[in-house]
């Protein structure tokens, strides 16, 4: 099969690019690798229990089926609670910020994810203010998601008067 365009027959095109956009992006297939990565495990698996037992395994390994696992989160959100995801671009469903934000100079960026209060804390006394100092609505993770659009602004205005490389070895710095 071809990764590209089964990813679009089991949905997971529908997943990639950013909200608001007409069209899905489609890059490089994930499927292709993925699909060889789980061939490969599943030899290996074969190969350790001829070793043990002297016997052969026979592998039935449908790319389409693995690709699925990409898709595992949309697919459950759907059975479990009926909601359709689409693209979400740089979000994280339980991160924020996490994106990719401008730094100084052309075209430089840097990723900044933070995953845990420590962690919002800590960006908080970097970028020079006090979680309380920013909106009431970003002191709990809900509101930060929630939020996020205006949370992406403060942060992109915020990282741009920095080198990407001068702010990631910051950001590191403090974890």
């Amino acid at each position: 099969t071809y990764g590209p365009s089964l990813c679009a027959l089991y949905g997971v095109s529908s997943l990639l690019g950013y909200p608001m956009e007409e069209w899905p992006r489609e890059g490089a297939s994930e499927a292709d690798p993925i699909a060889g990565t789980f061939g490969f495990i599943a030899s290996m698996a074969a190969l350790l229990n001829r070793q043990k037992t002297g016997r052969g395994r026979h592998i039935d390994l449908s790319q389409g089926e693995v690709i699925l696992s990409i898709a595992a989160e949309a697919i459950l959100e759907y059975t479990m609670n009926g909601k359709i995801q689409s693209p979400r671009g740089n979000d994280h469903p339980m991160m924020a910020p996490h994106g990719i934000y401008p730094a100084k100079g052309v075209d430089k960026w840097i990723s900044i994810s933070v995953e845990t209060e420590q962690e919002w804390e800590d960006l908080c006394k970097l970028m020079g203010k006090s979680p309380n100092d920013l909106d009431p609505s970003f002191s709990r993770l809900s509101g930060r998601i929630a939020n996020r659009e205006s949370l992406d602004l403060i942060v992109a205005e915020w990282s741009k008067s920095f080198d990407n490389y001068e702010l990631m070895h910051l950001l590191q710095n403090i974890g």
